[in-house]
């Protein structure tokens, strides 16, 4: 038992004193062991707490009091407490001495002193104690009580150091002695460790002012090598003898010898070697380089013939060797015999340590043969995929042998589009099959040759040739003789000198222009003229003088045929006579022509100079400047000549994209004449510090054009060539015969057209002077992309005619004309002329009214020519003129089979952006006002109209197949903010109709089923009865992903986004002044568009982004299309921040087990993941808890995490949180005592019943062919299975089966990789994965 000194004791005292019970001291009997006492805090503790209130003392035996004096006292001070002791009756083993609040102070040493014999043993009354003084240390200062940790590190982590040696130093962040333990410096290539130091060596110093840093020396360090530096956990301690952690991994502190930049090895830079033959099938690719190189970004490329076989991102784990000298790649399966392989390893792939890069390499191999009478192609001519070939080309195959022919009829020539053969003569000559058709070939089409297994023979041997397919590897295009002139489309004055002629072609720019053949009068006055020439689609002429706004200019061209106006075919261009040249504000005063911002400074370059500023210090407000969509401030503005600068309030960061826009006020530019510029909006700015690539936002086309449409502006110095694109149309090819690009769009011309029922799709190369940003980063690859089809003219965005209303949507806002004249549109209706009696702009679109309603059926063609009011954009360019463009006709929609008809405000949609089809509501259906969005966003609120809501979703929920209603918001806004009227919901969902809502903005989509509306529970929350004012308010708003500030890396698994996520936010309100604002709990469809370059969509998914907590989670949902552009389609329950994202895992346990494809799946999708105390491993051989399977299964359904105190063995914390959502939702139960037994190990009964109960929580009730004996009957043991109905469920769906063909052993216990199959095995057959 213990004591303390209290009243009690003292009472006790007198009374034994008074019964004369004292008991003398006696000495140690002889032969005695005295009695040993310890004491907690034990002697010599450090850090010990100023609120200790007792000092506890233990004993090696029973003993009782004696007399004797306790005493604590300052060391070499007075005593803090004495407390005197006298002999009592009872026994002991401890004792505790009371230490009175406010007694101790820090970091002060203590004694705890007990004299000889004041404890003596109980049984005899001998053996007392000897003398005790033991001491302890109080804490230093009050609340230190944390361990050490580093704020400091020098070199600091991925910095470059130069030289052989290097001073290493760690401050921290409170003083710290040396312990015990050892620092060392390891090689990063080959893990050799070049110094190891325990910390007492007298090299390794504190320094002796802050007494926190320690810094030694390191030596013998090689140029060029990584070194990371590793300190042993108590190597340093505080005063308070706290421990420092250490340093234990190689990504915490490592650094970087300046070496020279990596080169490709000089004496054997690849093996196989370039141009060697009789490789093997099987083996690996070697990359030698001078020095280690780690995988930076990029895909190497291996292709034999101009077709891929495999790509290898070299982040992949089919590229080993990262650290060291030797990049090493596994040649994959699908080799051939005999055939020459090319591989491409781009720049940038990988990088030293210095961040350099090797350049890029190409080169070839040969594999060997099987035997050496293989008869293979040596050439084809024309080349496969070649264009521009003449109608009476030869058409020849040779090969690498003497051939003969042995099946004519198996050697055919034919027709893009068509089955027929082309009549033709087939003869051989030597190596040569000889192909000659009967007639010339047709201009501008198609042809493949087909080669059957066998029509052609080895001349000498008999061995037979495989064959070939045409569509796939011999194609050719013939040329298209063009005969049409170029016709002008306008002409403008450029600058106040420079006049532009523009012409509806590309013109041959390698005619140099006379100035003889053209004359410019300005009034009626001649100018002298001193330049002409050609870009592009352009004539520019240049004036001595130039001219002032509002003079009346005209052109007169005449023709020539020494050096005329031609285009590429050597078409004339006619003569001009007197043609009148646009001379207002937007045409001739300057604008900007370049612009680039480097940290925080912007500059910008017009086309002319510009007249000095007059007040320079209030000029920057007529200045506004966007990164990512979001604002930036400007302090301060500098103007000189051409040039404008801004200096930004802070630094534009790597990969934002930046526009600048102006709208003049007090101060306004103006040019050297004192006229003021006009306002420009969203001018693109190359930001200097961009590394990354531009991203693809959409692919859209129709007829013989397609637009490739990115995230940013684009370079237009350089223009791919048009080889770098593939178009497949049913999958045969479609030649690309010309490549533009404007701002941030790549146009393509087509040889032919395709049409809305046809497959599409686009591939891309990436490569030098391809498609770059204004900062010349490339582009990615683009692989089978699916093109959208929708109508394309450069600039539209949708045309669109309903009764008497053409609707023409352009892709940026237009300036606003009061008068835009009706002269310059024309209408054919089934080709005859419609009369148009208004034509109006307001924001992006034109809007036509006609003389009389287009009917259902008739086919509109509408044709646009510059004239008196031409239509500009909001930087003043000239919308191109464009002619007999197709007009989407809406007009006298059919009824449904309810005889409801499709009102006028609703069109269709197609299900080609989103992979589901429905109708968009007007955007006439709604109201638009100021607004801001949850960041804080100038935009405007769309307030739908309650009876077009009504009228659309009845229309919808009558229509044979279940479609959505849709508004879409105006992608020029900066985020989305939509009204609906809930009543009108309410209304279609009370007549049992099955529809839905959907808000779509930009590339986002969210859909909300009617029925799964609580339209009681959002009018009880907003107190209400009736739902007659009550609106829901829908708002989504892209969040910059650099802004994120979750975890992108946990437990071995890192996740990056693939785009923006999107935060959706839904609330309810009373009426238009939005009060009694409410959340409301929803549960929708989230479809998400994305472009990105992934190995495989196996990885991406998309997550659920939760800024509190600062992780990512998994949400349902599946993904579609290409790694290069894909469509997620997720479920989302309430508001959110969601996006797609790509995981990165890696195991060094599971590379080489059966189970790694389910295990690197579900732990990139953040569904399972590796125990905390693994060290990085999986452990799929393991047995599985109970709690693990419970949280895989929550997470893999997308539940949030709900703490729960249901099991009293649950602790709270993110998987207390997991497993309370899971037993929330049906899925787990407890055990027969109320607990839940965590980790215990999951049998293979438990987890078959969590799977059957999740496949029914998120889906329909599984139902069995039979019975449940049945369904087990095969199971010898089926009779100690206790669930059998489950059970037999999940044997059913091929979820779980038995350990051997006859036996299911239920209470077997499961491995983590069984358990990984078996949930992915689940989320496949929900369509989770």
């Amino acid at each position: 038992m213990r004591k303390k000194i209290s009243m009690g004791i003292v009472l006790m005292l007198v009374v034994n004193m008074l019964l004369g019970a004292m008991v003398p001291v006696a000495g140690a009997a002889a032969g005695g062991n005295p009695i040993v006492i310890t004491m907690l805090p034990t002697d010599g503790t450090k850090g010990v707490p100023v609120d200790t209130k007792l000092i506890q003392l233990a004993f090696d035996r029973n003993v009782k009091l004696s007399d004797g004096e306790i005493e604590v006292s300052v060391d070499k001070g007075a005593a803090v407490v004495t407390q005197t002791i006298t002999p009592q009756p009872y026994v002991i083993r401890g004792y505790d001495v009371t230490i009175p609040s406010n007694t101790l102070v820090n970091g002060t040493t203590y004694h705890v002193k007990i004299k000889a014999g004041t404890f003596v043993e109980a049984s005899t009354g001998l053996n007392p104690n000897e003398e005790f003084d033991m001491s302890f240390t109080t804490l230093s200062a009050q609340g230190s009580i944390t361990q050490p940790v580093i704020s400091v590190r020098t070199p600091e982590l991925g910095k470059i150091v130069s030289g052989d040696s290097t001073n290493l130093k760690v401050t921290f962040d409170k003083t710290v002695v040396k312990n015990t333990g050892s620092v060392s410096v390891i090689r990063a290539s080959d893990n050799q460790i070049v110094s190891k130091k325990s910390v007492e060596d007298p090299s390794i110093t504190i320094d002796s002012i802050d007494n926190k840093t320690a810094s030694w020396t390191v030596t013998g360090l090689i140029p060029g090598e990584r070194y990371y530096v590793l300190i042993d956990s108590g190597a340093f301690k505080d005063i308070d003898d706290h421990l420092f952690a250490g340093i234990n991994s190689a990504q915490e502190w490592y650094f970087n010898v300046k070496g020279n930049p990596v080169v490709w090895d000089v004496t054997v830079p690849t093996v196989p070697a370039a141009n060697v033959t009789g490789i093997a099938t099987t083996g690996s690719i070697s990359l030698n380089f001078s020095r280690p190189v780690y995988p930076d970004k990029g895909i190497i490329f291996l292709e034999t013939e101009g077709k891929l076989v495999k790509g290898f991102d070299v982040t992949s784990s089919d590229v080993k060797g990262g650290g060291t000298n030797k990049i090493t790649l596994t040649l994959p399966t699908n080799m051939s015999y005999n055939k020459t392989y090319t591989v491409t390893v781009l720049d940038g792939s990988f990088k030293d340590s210095d961040n350099n890069a090797p350049l890029k390499k190409v080169w070839s191999f040969t594999t060997g043969t099987t035997t050496s009478t293989v008869l293979t192609l040596s050439s084809l001519s024309p080349t496969d995929r070649s264009t521009n070939n003449d109608i009476t080309t030869s058409i020849v195959a040779t090969f690498n042998r003497n051939i003969a022919i042995q099946n004519a009829s198996g050697v055919t020539l034919k027709k893009q589009g068509t089955t027929t053969a082309i009549p033709a003569s087939f003869i051989t000559s030597g190596k040569q099959l000889i192909i000659r058709p009967s007639a010339n070939l047709q201009e501008g089409t198609t042809y493949y040759v087909d080669i059957t297994n066998g029509a052609i023979t080895d001349l000498a041997t008999g061995e037979l040739f495989v064959g070939l397919s045409g569509t796939s590897s011999w194609t050719f295009q013939t040329k298209v003789s063009d005969t049409t002139v170029p016709v002008i489309q306008s002409a403008t004055m450029y600058s106040n000198s420079v006049i532009r002629l523009q012409y509806n072609k590309t013109l041959d720019s390698s005619i140099n222009l006379l100035t003889s053949s053209f004359n410019v009068t300005v009034n009626g006055e001649t100018r002298s003229l001193s330049n002409a020439y050609v870009s592009g689609e352009s004539v520019y002429v240049t004036l001595v003088t130039g001219v002032a706004v509002g003079q009346v200019v005209r052109i007169t061209y005449t023709g020539n045929s020494v050096r005329p106006i031609q285009d590429l075919s050597k078409n004339i261009a006619a003569s001009l006579s007197s043609k009148e040249v646009t001379n207002g504000i937007d045409t001739v005063l300057p604008k900007p022509t370049d612009g680039y911002v480097s940290g925080s400074t912007l500059t910008l370059t017009f086309s002319e100079s510009l007249k000095s500023l007059s007040n320079s210090s209030y000029a920057y407000d007529q200045f506004s400047v966007e990164t990512d969509g979001y604002s930036k401030g400007i302090s301060s503005i500098y103007q000189s000549g051409r040039t404008v600068t801004l200096y930004l309030s802070s630094s534009v960061s790597n990969g934002e994209i930046v526009k600048v826009s102006y709208s003049p006020g007090s101060y306004p530019l103006q040019d050297y004449r004192g006229q003021n510029i006009s306002a420009f909006n969203d001018y693109f700015v190359r930001n200097a510090y961009d590394t990354k690539p531009p991203e693809l936002t959409g692919i859209e086309g129709n007829s013989n054009k397609v637009i490739l449409t990115y995230n940013e502006a684009l370079k237009t110095s350089t223009i791919p060539m048009k080889s770098q694109f593939s178009v497949l149309v049913n999958n045969s090819p479609v030649y690309v015969t010309n490549v533009e690009i404007v701002s941030n769009q790549v146009f393509l011309t087509l040889a032919s057209s395709f049409t809305a029922d046809q497959g599409v799709t686009l591939s891309y190369i990436s490569g030098v002077g391809g498609i770059a940003d204004l900062n010349g980063n490339l582009a990615g690859y683009i692989n089978l992309q699916p093109i959208n089809y929708s109508l394309v003219t450069e600039g539209i965005r949708s045309a669109t005619v309903r009764g008497d209303t053409i609707t023409v949507v352009y892709n940026k806002t237009l300036k606003a004309i009061s008068d835009l004249s009706i002269s310059q549109f024309g209408v054919l209706v089934n080709q005859s002329n419609r009369g148009i009696q208004t034509a109006t702009v307001s924001g992006d679109t034109v809007t036509l009214k006609l003389s009389s309603p287009v009917t259902s059926g008739q086919v509109v063609l509408l044709s646009y020519k510059i004239g008196a009011t031409p239509l500009n954009d909001n930087q003043g360019n000239v919308i191109k003129a464009y002619s007999n463009m197709s007009v989407q006709n809406l007009s006298g929609t059919a009824t449904t089979t309810d005889g409801v008809v499709q009102p006028d405000y609703v069109k269709s949609m197609s299900s080609g952006d989103f992979g589901k089809g429905g109708y968009l509501l007007n955007s006439d259906a709604a109201q638009s006002s100021e607004s801001r969005s949850r960041s804080g966003q100038s935009i405007r609120k769309y307030t739908l109209d309650h009876a077009k809501v009504l009228g659309g979703l009845k229309f919808t929920s009558n229509n044979n197949v279940s479609k959505m209603l849709v508004f879409e918001v105006p992608s020029t806004e900066n985020a989305a903010e939509v009204d609906i009227p809930l009543s009108a919901l309410m209304e279609v969902y009370s007549m049992g109709k099955s529809t839905s809502f959907a808000v779509r903005y930009k590339d986002v989509m969210y859909d909300l089923p009617m029925d799964k509306m609580a339209y009681t529970e959002i009018a009880r929350a907003l107190g209400t009865s009736s739902l007659s004012y009550v609106y829901m308010k829908v708002q989504m708003e892209s969040i910059p992903r650099a802004r994120l500030t979750t975890a992108t890396s946990y437990n071995g698994v890192t996740t990056n986004p693939l785009a923006d996520p999107i935060e959706l936010h839904i609330t309810a309100h009373n009426g238009s002044t939005s009060s009694g604002v409410g959340e409301i709990a929803h549960t929708g469809q989230l479809y998400f568009r994305a472009s990105s370059t992934v190995a495989s969509t196996k990885q991406v998914s998309l997550v659920k982004y939760n800024v509190a907590s600062g992780t990512p989670s998994y949400v349902p949902s599946s993904v579609i299309g290409s790694p290069t552009a894909m469509l997620f389609s997720g479920k989302v329950t309430g508001n959110s921040v969601i996006g797609p994202a790509i995981g990165y895992s890696f195991y060094s346990d599971t590379m080489k087990h059966w189970a790694n494809e389910a295990i690197s799946e579900l732990s990139e999708k953040l569904i399972v993941e590796s125990r905390s105390s693994s060290g990085g491993k999986f452990e799929p051989d393991k047995s599985i808890t109970r709690a693990e399977f419970a949280v895989f299964i929550a997470k893999g359904l997308g539940l949030s995490g709900e703490e729960t105190s249901r099991f009293p063995d649950v602790t709270s914390g993110t998987t207390g949180a997991y497993i309370g959502a899971a037993a929330k939702a049906g899925i787990i139960t407890g055990n027969s005592d109320g607990t839940f037994k965590p980790n215990s190990n999951v049998t293979r009964e438990q987890m078959a019943l969590m799977m059957v109960r999740a496949m029914e929580y998120a889906g329909p009730s599984i139902s069995l062919n039979g019975t449940s004996a049945q369904t087990l009957a095969r199971f010898k043991d089926a009779s100690k299975v206790q669930s059998k109905d489950l059970v037999a469920k999940a044997v059913k769906e091929g979820i779980i089966q038995g350990i051997t063909i006859n036996t299911f052993q239920p209470q077997g216990n499961a491995t983590r990789a069984q358990a990984a199959v078996m949930l992915k095995r689940v989320l496949d057959k929900l369509k989770y994965l």
